[in-house]
C-alpha cells in the first residue's frame, strides 16, 4: 500500500516551474497523476506551448483539492484511478467547489463508463492516456477558449 508521502518523493528532483513573463496572459496548470514519471512527461510535453503555465504537480485526488485551493490553477489534468482519492471524486469536488476551474480527465483506462464517470463529475473533457499527445492541446484550447463566449460556445 502506498503513503502519499512516498508517492511525491519518487520524483527525485522536481520539475522546475515556470514563470509568467511579464504582460502574457498564462494558462495555469495543474498536473495529477500518482505516476511520476507520466506527471513529468506531460508537463515536458505542455512545455511546448508558450502560454501554459505548470503552478504544480499532486500525486493523488486529496492532494489535488488541496493545491486547487492554494494555487488556484485555471486547468487541472487529472488521472482516474489513483491511490487516496481518486479522479472522479476529486473532479467532484473540484468542480463544485471551484466552479472556474476545468478539469480535463486522462486515463490508461479509457472506457465508456471512464469517460461517463468524470464527465458526470463535472470534467470538461476526457481522454486515453495514449491518444493525449493528438488531443489534449486543443482540448485545452478549446475549454479556454470557451471562457470567454466572444470566441467559443462550448469545450468539448
Amino acid at each position: 500500500m502506498h503513503r502519499k508521502t512516498d508517492l511525491c518523493r519518487q520524483e527525485g528532483k522536481p520539475v522546475k516551474l515556470r514563470k509568467r513573463r511579464m504582460g502574457a496572459r498564462s494558462v495555469r496548470i495543474l498536473i495529477v497523476d500518482d505516476t511520476a514519471i507520466f506527471r513529468k512527461a506531460l508537463w515536458l510535453f505542455l512545455l511546448t506551448e508558450p502560454i501554459f503555465e505548470l503552478v504544480g504537480m499532486a500525486c493523488d485526488g486529496s492532494e489535488a483539492i488541496g493545491k486547487v485551493e492554494k494555487l488556484k490553477p485555471d486547468l487541472v489534468i487529472m488521472d482516474t484511478l489513483m491511490p487516496v482519492m481518486g479522479g472522479v471524486e476529486a473532479t467532484r469536488m473540484i468542480t463544485t467547489r471551484f466552479p472556474g476551474t476545468i478539469v480535463i480527465g486522462l486515463s490508461s483506462v479509457d472506457t465508456e463508463a471512464a469517460r461517463e464517470a468524470m464527465l458526470n463529475a463535472g470534467a470538461a473533457d476526457f481522454f486515453g492516456k495514449i491518444e493525449a499527445l493528438d488531443t489534449l492541446m486543443p482540448a485545452i484550447q478549446r475549454c479556454i477558449a470557451a471562457r470567454n463566449p466572444h470566441k467559443s460556445k462550448g469545450c468539448t
